[in-house]
């Protein structure tokens, strides 16, 4: 089945006449008649009825009829949706992030967009996990980049999974638990720590997380400091207020400020979402998306036996 074959259909199932579909396409009528007959050897059954008088389309003809519309019009759209980058012409894609090791992965797909798409001007903004949902549904942003501990957004957004991250224990290098060089801290272990964690404000689900994480080891942690943002977080670490644990991304940031080590057993990953509003499907976002994935793929790759 090709695309031709398709246009060639609709067209003779909406004109219902051979020679005015043919008129249509600007063919002869001997080439229509022969996709048609390509079309239905292909598939294996009827598509049309006809006789001299009047051509009608058979049950398997009006369900390919709905299939093709659809394909045929999400093709018109991605072609327009594209039309601008092909031709060079300068667009302008709107990303937000949110405070933390998100924005360096954000950085590198951009720098990789503007390999790929050189004429797209790209405007990045911080936002606060309380105003991405109003960002985006008010225009100012295209697309946001969060972590899945952020707040839940209106129904209007959609979001694609842009990596898994690792969860990874945040721990000062002088603290004993660390100076045991183990490659992998019992989760068991975390019981007489104290722990440093985001505020609600920042990240409304991140201590529900933590708890919950540490249940099935009969404790719950003892939160001794909360944070807005990361390096305030990374600091409280670094002078062992407390342990913390975190998404995998943050090795890449701090790894120079504190250890980053492997918990046992290892929690489930925590997935990076890109945010974009439900109505659209931009063809520009689209291949940001796909420049988000090859960099966070480069970045989390391999990376299990070094933490």
């Amino acid at each position: 089945m090709e695309l031709r074959h398709l246009k060639t259909f609709v067209a003779v199932a909406e004109e219902l006449h051979f020679g005015r579909a043919a008129g249509r396409l600007g063919i002869a009528q001997p080439a229509v008649s022969q996709q048609i007959k390509q079309l239905e050897n292909g598939l294996g059954g009827r598509l049309l009825e006809r006789d001299r008088r009047q051509v009608s389309l058979t049950i398997a003809g009006r369900v390919l009829y709905r299939e093709a519309k659809t394909i045929l019009s999400q093709l018109a759209y991605a072609e327009e949706r594209l039309k601008p980058i092909l031709e060079g012409k300068e667009e302008t894609l709107r990303l937000g992030f949110l405070p933390g090791p998100s924005g360096d992965l954000l950085r590198r797909a951009v720098r990789r967009l503007a390999k790929e798409a050189p004429r797209v001007k790209v405007l990045l903004a911080e936002v606060g996990v309380v105003e991405i949902g109003s960002a985006l549904t008010g225009r100012e942003l295209d697309a946001v980049l969060s972590p899945e501990l952020s707040a839940p957004f209106p129904p209007r957004l959609r979001h694609v999974k842009v990596a898994d991250e690792r969860v990874l224990l945040a721990i000062a290098e002088e603290n004993p638990l660390n100076l045991k060089r183990q490659r992998a801290i019992p989760f068991s272990a975390l019981r007489q720590q104290a722990f440093v964690g985001y505020s609600e404000q920042t990240s409304p689900k991140y201590k529900s997380w933590i708890i919950e994480e540490c249940r099935p080891y009969g404790f719950t942690p003892r939160f001794v400091e909360t944070f807005e943002t990361a390096t305030e977080l990374i600091l409280a670490v670094a002078s062992d207020a407390g342990v913390a644990i975190l998404p995998e991304g943050y090795r890449f940031r701090f790894g120079r400020d504190v250890s980053f080590k492997a918990l046992d057993p290892e929690p489930e990953p925590l997935a990076l979402w890109l945010w974009m509003r439900q109505a659209e499907q931009s063809a520009l976002v689209e291949l940001f998306v796909d420049c988000l994935q090859a960099e966070a793929a480069g970045a989390f790759e391999g990376t299990a036996s070094e933490a």
